[in-house]
C-alpha cells in the first residue's frame, strides 16, 4: 500500500513530463491548471477518503483472522459505498447517477451480508446471554463462557488477568441483581511452558491486587493442555509471540486466541520491583475492563 501511494502520484507525473500523446496532455493539465481550479478541492477530500480506504483496507488485510470473511464484505462496502455516493450525486445535482440495476445489486449485496452475518450475531448473543439475562432459552441452552488467560509460567501475569477477570465480573453481575455462576461464566489461566503447582511468584502479585482492590486467589500454576483450549471460548495471550506459539500448537482453535492487549504485548513484571507489578495489575485491569467487562 505504501508503494502504491507512491508510485500512484509519480508514475503519471512522470508520464505528464515526457509529454507524449493526448494522456500526457490530460495529464499535465491535472498538475497544472486543475490543481488551481474549482474542483481541486472536492478531488483533494476524494483522495482523502480514499487514503483511508487504504489505511484500513491494510488493517483488514494483516489480521489474521479476518482474511476469509472481512476481505469480501470489505469488497461489497466499496461497492455500496460508489452507490450510495452516486445516489447522493442524483440528490444534489438533480440528475440520475443511480438506476434499478445498481439499486436491486445492492439489496443482493446486503441481504447477502445479512445472511453471512448471522451466525456470528448469534454466537455473540449466547455468549453475553448469561451476562445480559436474555429470557429463558439462554439459560436452558447453559452455554458457559469460559474466559483463558495465557502467559509462559502461569505465576504472574495471566493469574493476575485470572484474578481481576473474576473481579470485576462478579461486581458486574452483582451490579445487574446476579449471582456468579461457574455454570455459565468460567476465567481460568494457564501457562504455556508451566512449572506445574507452582504458586503465583512472590508476594509482589498478592500486594498489587489488594492495593487495587482485587481478592488474590488461590493459585497453583497449570500447563495449557488440549482439553483447557476445547474448552475455552476465548483465549486471552500477553503478547504476539504467545499467539503464535499457541496456534502452531492448537491450529484448530485459532480464531479464538488473540492479543489481550491489540496494541501491543502486556509487560513483563517478574524480576522486576513491585512499582511493576503495579503498573501490570493496572494494565491488566484497563484491558479487562474495555475487553471483556465492559463488551
Amino acid at each position: 500500500m505504501l508503494v502504491a501511494a507512491v508510485c500512484i502520484v509519480a508514475f503519471p507525473l512522470i508520464l505528464a513530463l515526457l509529454g507524449f500523446g493526448s494522456i500526457a496532455t490530460d495529464l499535465q493539465i491535472g498538475f497544472t491548471e486543475f490543481i488551481f481550479g474549482a474542483m481541486a478541492v472536492p478531488a483533494l477530500f476524494i483522495g482523502a477518503l480514499y487514503a483511508c480506504l487504504y489505511i484500513f483496507g491494510s488493517r483488514i488485510y494483516l489480521d489474521h483472522r479476518e482474511n476469509t470473511f472481512c476481505i469480501p464484505v470489505n469488497r461489497c462496502s466499496s461497492l455500496l459505498a460508489g452507490v450510495v455516493a452516486a445516489f447522493l450525486l442524483s440528490v444534489f445535482y438533480e440528475g440520475t447517477f443511480v438506476g434499478s440495476t445498481q439499486l436491486i445489486s445492492s439489496a443482493i449485496l446486503i441481504t447477502a451480508i445479512l445472511f453471512l452475518s448471522v451466525p456470528f450475531f448469534e454466537e455473540r448473543l449466547q455468549s453475553f446471554s448469561p451476562l445480559l439475562g436474555f429470557g429463558k432459552g439462554a439459560e436452558n441452552r447453559k452455554k458457559v463462557i469460559h474466559y483463558l488467560f495465557v502467559c509462559p509460567g502461569n505465576t504472574s501475569r495471566s493469574p493476575m488477568a485470572q484474578a481481576i477477570c473474576t473481579a470485576q465480573l462478579k461486581t458486574t453481575l452483582l451490579q445487574q441483581g446476579k449471582r456468579w455462576n461457574e455454570d455459565y461464566i468460567k476465567v481460568s489461566s494457564a501457562g504455556i511452558d508451566a512449572n506445574v503447582g507452582a504458586p503465583m511468584s512472590g508476594n509482589a502479585n498478592k500486594t498489587v491486587l489488594e492495593k487495587i482492590g482485587i481478592k488474590p486467589l488461590e493459585h497453583k500454576a497449570n500447563n495449557l493442555t488440549e482439553e483447557l483450549v476445547a474448552a475455552a471460548t476465548n483465549i486471552f495471550c500477553m503478547s504476539e509471540e504467545h499467539r503464535k506459539i499457541i496456534v502452531k500448537k492448537f491450529p484448530e482453535a485459532t480464531t479464538k486466541i488473540e492479543h489481550l492487549d491489540p496494541k501491543g504485548s502486556v509487560t513483563i513484571p517478574h524480576g522486576r520491583d513491585i512499582e511493576a507489578y503495579m503498573q501490570c495489575a493496572k494494565s491488566l485491569k484497563k484491558l479487562i475492563d474495555i475487553r471483556i467487562v465492559g463488551s
